[in-house]
Order: C-alpha cells, then structure tokens, then sequence
C-alpha cells in the first residue's frame, strides 16, 4: 500500500461514498456537522456505523449503550428538519484476539454489518474515489473489513482521530490499519483542540444566534459542557473542541489542515502500538496532524450549520 501524502488527501473528488464510524455521538458536535453537509447535498454520506467503545478491553460499556446514544442523537437531528442521513449499522463489538503468528493475515475479522457495509462501498469504488470514512471511535469495524476482502484496502481512505490514545485501544486493529489502508490521524500528543486561555473551536454565544431548533440546543449543550469543565475552578478537564472533526474538516475544508509529519509503525508485539517519525526519504505508513488551522474550522463548522439551520445551500467557500 502506499501511504497518502497530503496534497493528495486534499483533493479527493467532493463525491466520494462517505461513511461517518463513532462510538457516541453525544459528546461531540462533529457529527452534526457531517450531517449538516449531508442535508445540503454537500455530502455522499452512505453510512453512519456505530463500533463499540472498547475502553478497558471493551468490558465497561454495551452496544445498547452506544446505540441509545445514536438514536437520540439523531432523532434530534431529524427532528429539527435535517435529511439525507442513513440509518445506523452496527460495527464491531469486541478486540481482536491476536493471531500467535503475529501475522495481520491470520487475524479473525470481527464480522458486522458495519463491517460488510464498507466492504460493498470499497468493491464499488476506486482508488481515485475512494470510501471515506471518519473514525472517531476504534478501528475494529475498518480492519475487520480489511481482513474479511484485503483487495478493498487500495479504495479506503481512513480519517481517524486520537488513534494513541483513547480511541485506540485496540493496539492491533490500529496496526492493520495503520499498515494496509491510507490514513490521517489528528489528535497525537501534543496536538489537540484549544484549552483555555485560547479560545474555543465553539464559543457558546455563537449558537445564540442561530434558529432555535432542537439541533442547535444540542450542539450549544455540547458546547457549554466543554466549556464549564474546563474554566471550573476544581480540577478543570479539556475542552474536546470538535472531537472527532478534524477528519472531516481535512475532507470538506482541506486547507484548514497546514502540516503533518509521516509516522512509521515500528513495532506489533502483543498489546502494543509503537510507532516513530520517518526520517526524510524514509517508508512510512500513515500522517498525523501536526498543524491546522483552528480559526478556519471554526467558521467552517459555523458557516455549514447556520446554512443547514436556515436551509441554504451556499458552499462557495468550503474548500477555500
């Protein structure tokens, strides 16, 4: 496989098959954003697939529980008028066992409907249009995917975020991906979204001027969440920005991506993801984000919204 460059994630085709993979929906407002795009017509979104959360090897939380999570989401969302979204598929549910062979081929896919989804968009497309899917949970449904037909591999591009850490529990599903499909990652230390004193990506005064519909008080009850546990005088947490966003700012606004560094993956032991910078001229396998433009997304994010909201179509300044 060979690893993407940024000019050439820059210009995917705006038509390519989209597939939106989380694990909540509640905690972020990228989501809308996507479906904000998709409402406009802006956006070929095929699938929003929803993998398990597989935080603490997966035992913490159930697939009802993401999946009460996505249906009021996106009741919400179709409640306030929004259309164009597919309904949910369920992707993985569980890690991986990996193979004693340390082999990626030997690995047993994890077999879904999420999963079989994106192996029928990927045989239908090409590696000039390729699949576009937004991770922002763990890659388990991509790589089983990629194990159940590895010809598809050439026609996915993987738009992941915080693939070290939270979202990238299971260490060998982020190996197969990393090494078998082209991806982008943005939330690697020390990059993430402004914390305080910076401004945030969604002030919530911004949303105080948009139609009031449900959509909107939910994107502002994300907005005020962030922003209240990270000004609070105990223990003040991260504001998590857009979360899962930048993926899909890189594909519908890709200036708003500036700099990256091209990651190797150097080591597949048991539990662990290693991975180092390639030096210049050196084989890598994937990019992360090392700047972008914050200032830019934020009016991208706000611009898409109050459009979707007051059902226009303008999208004259999306990929500027």
């Amino acid at each position: 496989m060979t690893p993407p460059t940024l000019a050439e994630l820059q210009r995917l085709p705006r038509d390519c098959p989209l597939v939106y993979d989380n694990d909540w929906l509640k905690d972020t407002n990228d989501d809308e954003y996507v479906f904000a795009k998709a409402h406009l017509g802006q956006a070929n979104l095929k699938g929003i697939v929803l993998t398990k959360d597989l935080w603490n090897g997966g035992k913490q939380y159930k697939v009802d529980d993401g999946l009460k999570d996505f249906r009021e989401n996106l009741d919400i969302v179709r409640r306030s008028g929004w259309k164009n979204l597919p309904e949910i598929t369920v992707g993985a549910d569980r890690v991986f066992a990996r193979p004693t062979s340390g082999k990626v081929e030997d690995t047993a896919p994890v077999d879904s409907p999420g999963a079989r989804l994106l192996v029928d968009l990927a045989r239908r497309a090409s590696p000039a249009k390729p699949v576009v899917v937004f991770v922002g949970g763990p890659l388990n449904t991509v790589a089983s995917a990629c194990l159940m037909d590895p010809t598809i591999a050439p026609k996915l591009v993987v738009l992941m975020t915080d693939l070290t850490a939270y979202n990238g529990q299971d260490k060998w599903a982020n190996t197969i991906v990393a090494t078998r499909c082209r991806m982008a990652n943005f939330g690697a230390s020390p990059l993430w979204w402004p914390q305080r004193p910076q401004p945030p990506i969604m002030p919530v005064e911004r949303f105080d001027g948009l139609p009031d519909t449900p959509v909107t008080q939910e994107m502002r009850r994300v907005a005020q969440m962030f922003w209240e546990r990270s000004t609070r005088k105990e223990r003040p947490d991260r504001d998590d920005g857009l979360a899962d966003g930048a993926g899909p700012m890189l594909f519908f606004a890709p200036r708003t991506w500036r700099e990256v560094r091209k990651v190797r993956v150097t080591g597949t032991d048991p539990g662990v993801f290693a991975t180092a910078e390639a030096a210049s001229g050196q084989p890598y396998h994937y990019l992360d984000a090392t700047r972008v433009n914050f200032d830019a997304m934020r009016e991208e994010f706000f611009a898409t919204i109050t459009a979707a909201l007051r059902g226009t179509t303008s999208d004259k300044k999306a990929r500027k």
